[in-house]
């Protein structure tokens, strides 16, 4: 933006600091400084008689304390591992498709899992039944009386005394072995 005045022409520039009042140069050294001791100041610790610990920039009365400034340790160097390190790869960040298969993996796992499991709880359930059939066939081989057995004619044939016995001697042979 201009301004013609006569001969003098008026031009409208951005400040810079070079051209600030020495006022204003003055000022903000005043600022600068006073806003930079609260960084540099020291800050006490100390624990007080119930066990907390207490911050303060001005020292207790009575009580030791230590006095701490900013970060007490120096940050860690980060050294860049070998290329020829085979743990790089598996301890560096991973991209989605890793974690996306390995997703994939745990799901087939747990489905693997479970269906075992669905397995082994049906095989359970089987042979319980299995066993509780033996345990009524026992008592009633036991018990006596008029048992029928089916013939492969399809005909029924009453068992004698001699044969129930031994259909009971094998029911508890096979209770012994199969359901423990």
């Amino acid at each position: 933006m201009s301004i013609i005045q006569g001969r003098n022409i008026l031009v409208n520039q951005p400040a810079r600091l070079g051209s600030l009042p020495m006022k204003s140069r003055a000022l903000s050294f005043l600022l600068l400084a006073t806003f930079s001791l609260g960084v540099n100041a020291q800050i006490y610790t100390w624990k007080d008689a119930n066990g907390r610990t207490h911050f303060s920039d001005q020292p207790p009365t009575g009580v030791e304390a230590r006095t701490t400034r900013g970060k007490t340790s120096p940050p860690q160097p980060q050294s860049e591992p070998a290329a020829s390190e085979p743990s790089a790869s598996a301890s560096g960040p991973r991209g989605w498709q890793e974690q996306d298969k390995e997703f994939r993996e745990r799901r087939a796992k747990q489905a693997e899992d479970a269906a075992k499991a669905k397995e082994e709880a049906a095989a359970k359930a089987e042979k319980a039944q299995y066993c509780d059939s033996l345990r009524r066939n026992l008592t009633l081989m036991e018990r006596g009386g008029r048992v029928g057995m089916p013939t492969a004619g399809g005909e029924t044939e009453i068992m004698s005394d001699a044969q129930l016995k031994a259909e009971a001697e094998r029911l508890r042979t096979q209770l012994a072995r199969d359901c423990r």
